[in-house]
């Protein structure tokens, strides 16, 4: 059984959630915190399989939370679950490390199949004609040159893939996967995925998807 914890500072939604998510799921709700800070204790404490974070809290901003969770908690998995818009913000918390970003407005069938497949380790994220169009133009281009390959490699690491996964998506192993991104990220001249991913989201390539 999974664990999950909620993080919201309405405590009906944070209720109604909770009910949903263990109505459906084979998951368990260990505790609903009203802030980031307590979010984040419960966290250190615990260390659930899920989080589910409001993106507007009464103490920090759900980036905030998902950028601690992802540098002391990597394992842990971090969907945004906002009543606000935050289209705009989508490469940012994409760089911030989240697995999912999904809207209290979503019905409760999406809600439970978006959770499901971030627990088997999956990113769900709106359609990128939802917000890449706001992204277009406000920053400059970053010169970066990747080889069809290299720029494939990079959509399946912003889309949330795993090394393993990666792997099977394209019948190598995990070793020469490893390698591959290493050389790509040396080429780039980054060490790692959050720096690679905000070059990619300013480079030719992704502009013109």
């Amino acid at each position: 059984m999974h664990s999950v914890v909620i993080i919201d500072d309405h405590p009906l939604m944070a209720h109604a959630t909770k009910e949903l998510l263990e109505q459906e799921l084979d998951v368990k709700v260990d505790a609903l915190a009203r802030n980031g800070e307590q979010g984040l204790e419960i966290i250190a404490a615990s260390q659930p399989d899920l989080i589910l974070l409001d993106y507007k809290l009464p103490d920090m901003t759900g980036r905030d939370v998902a950028e601690r969770v992802s540098t002391c908690w990597p394992s842990v998995k971090v969907v945004i679950f906002s009543s606000i818009d935050v289209s705009s913000m989508v490469p940012q918390l994409l760089m911030a490390k989240v697995d999912g970003i999904l809207s209290k407005e979503n019905s409760q069938h999406t809600i439970v199949h978006a959770v499901s497949s971030v627990l088997d380790g999956f990113a769900v994220i709106p359609r990128a004609s939802d917000w890449q169009a706001g992204l277009l133009g406000q920053e400059e281009v970053v010169d970066v040159e990747l080889s069809n390959n290299e720029v494939a490699l990079m959509r399946y690491i912003l889309s949330g893939y795993t090394i393993e996964q990666i792997a099977e998506q394209i019948h190598m192993s995990k070793r020469s996967v490893d390698n591959w991104i290493r050389k790509m990220y040396e080429k780039m001249g980054v060490k790692g995925r959050t720096q690679a991913l905000e070059i990619f989201l300013k480079s030719k390539y992704y502009m013109k998807q």
